[in-house]
């Protein structure tokens, strides 16, 4: 008796479905599960966008790393819901208001979307006025009634 070792090539071609994000499923039911609760998350955050303020650059101390290359979003939350609903979207990195209602000022690298950043409009506010008091001015924010 010989005894040969054959080497055999063996193609395996699997299935999957990819969600409009990227996200890669085993499974259509999961992937069409995945792209309602993402379309549903998406339409709930345009809902509360300013889109007055896409692209505008932060306000705060912490703000180091303005860049070109980062687009800004900024949302009002009203409520945990608001809020809740941008922790779905962005990840559990978003910064919890104090209070509600809030400004939330989104920020993410164009290119690599992992990266993220926010900022609270109200903590925008109270570093403004604690920079203008140590020049020796007084800083008050009137709130315009039509927004």
């Amino acid at each position: 008796m010989v005894t040969k070792e054959e080497k055999r090539v063996v193609e395996v071609v699997d299935t999957v479905y990819v969600a409009v994000d990227g996200t890669r499923f085993k499974t259509e039911s999961a992937c069409l599960k995945y792209e309602e609760d993402y379309i549903r998350i998406q339409e709930r955050a345009e809902s509360i966008e300013i889109n007055e303020l896409y692209d505008t650059y932060p306000l705060d101390t912490n703000a180091q790393y303005i860049s070109e290359n980062h687009e800004y979003n900024w949302y009002k939350v009203s409520n945990e819901d608001d809020y809740n609903c941008l922790v779905e979207m962005y990840g559990d990195d978003v910064v919890r208001p104090k209070s509600y209602p809030d400004v939330i000022c989104i920020e993410n690298d164009i290119y690599y979307k992992p990266d993220m950043w926010s900022y609270l409009l109200s903590d925008m506010m109270e570093s403004t006025i604690i920079f203008w008091k140590k020049q020796g001015y007084d800083v008050k924010f009137d709130k315009r009634l039509d927004y």
